[in-house]
């Protein structure tokens, strides 16, 4: 339950924890393409890796309130384990001192995104919007179009019924936190296969 907060937006006892749901669905779907087809790449390959645990520990805090400092940890778990698994693409070619400063963005980002998840509609506007700009700029630029992106957009769509104000359900932390590996994922994914000026247009 999301209890209201001075910087919330919603002023009643408000449902959270909707984004296992998400997390269960494109893992699924990851797991599928991965392993059933021949549409092999990285992308799946990275969000079976570094998406579960993370987000097994948010879904935990949603129900039981973990300790910040617990929270925190396991982020920079997960941040630690993506800079490894993109190395060559993020950190190879930088010195110490910004692979430190590289490390930290990306657990501030992870802790921005979690941070605007209780307000009624706003993570999920931001997410939709986010996610459709990168697809288009795809299209426009490289005429490619993921489906994969599609999908989630079109599940965000949907909750954005029952999230938008008066919101009924929130994502929680397993959504927000989930989501923000997942636009790290996809940044990443972009300067590996496309150009740096596109990535950041969206991102």
């Amino acid at each position: 339950i999301s209890y209201p907060k001075p910087r919330d937006s919603h002023i009643i006892e408000v449902v959270k924890g909707a984004g296992i749901i998400f997390f269960l669905f494109i893992f699924i779907y990851s797991f599928i393409i991965q392993f059933w087809t021949e549409h092999k790449s990285i992308l799946y390959q990275s969000i079976l890796l570094l998406t579960p645990i993370i987000t097994l520990i948010s879904f935990i805090d949603d129900k039981i309130n973990i300790n910040w400092k617990i929270k925190i940890l396991f982020d920079l778990i997960t941040v630690i384990m993506i800079t490894l698994f993109f190395y060559e693409a993020i950190l190879s070619n930088h010195n110490f001192l910004i692979q430190i400063i590289i490390i930290f963005s990306l657990l501030w980002f992870i802790n921005l995104i979690n941070f605007i998840d209780g307000s009624d509609g706003y993570l999920t506007t931001v997410l939709i919007l986010s996610l459709l700009s990168n697809l288009l700029i795809k299209y426009f630029f490289h005429d490619e179009f993921i489906f994969f992106q599609l999908l989630i957009i079109l599940l965000l769509f949907n909750f954005l019924f029952y999230n938008f104000p008066p919101a009924s359900i929130f994502l929680g932390d397993s959504g927000s936190r989930f989501f923000a590996v997942l636009l790290i994922i996809f940044f990443i994914n972009d300067i590996l296969k496309y150009n740096h000026m596109l990535v950041f247009i969206w991102f």
